[in-house]
């Protein structure tokens, strides 16, 4: 179970959950790709970023904007940390 590949797998299945907008079940799926991908990745991981993006688009959707907030904040943060501020995938969560 704890592998990236199923991490990947996870993401994709909140992100058709994220499109019928069922965003609790959305959710779901992307906490448990997160706590795989820190588990393989780590923290600090490029990857980890994507489902932290994904987090807060879900949030943000069912109108928690403080809550989505943080997860574009963290996801910033781990791109900056890992990427640097002139890489653009960091200039695409800006």
């Amino acid at each position: 179970d704890n592998h990236p590949s199923t991490a990947v797998t996870l993401t994709a299945m909140g992100q058709a959950y994220d499109c019928k907008g069922e965003y609790d079940r959305a959710i779901e799926y992307y906490h448990q790709s997160l706590a795989t991908k820190k588990a393989t990745l780590g923290d600090n991981h490029p990857e980890t970023s994507v489902t932290l993006t994904a987090m807060g688009r879900a949030y943000s959707r069912k109108g928690e904007y403080d809550r989505a907030l943080e997860y574009y904040h963290h996801s910033l943060a781990t791109k900056t940390a890992t990427l640097g501020n002139n890489h653009p995938e960091t200039a695409v969560t800006l």
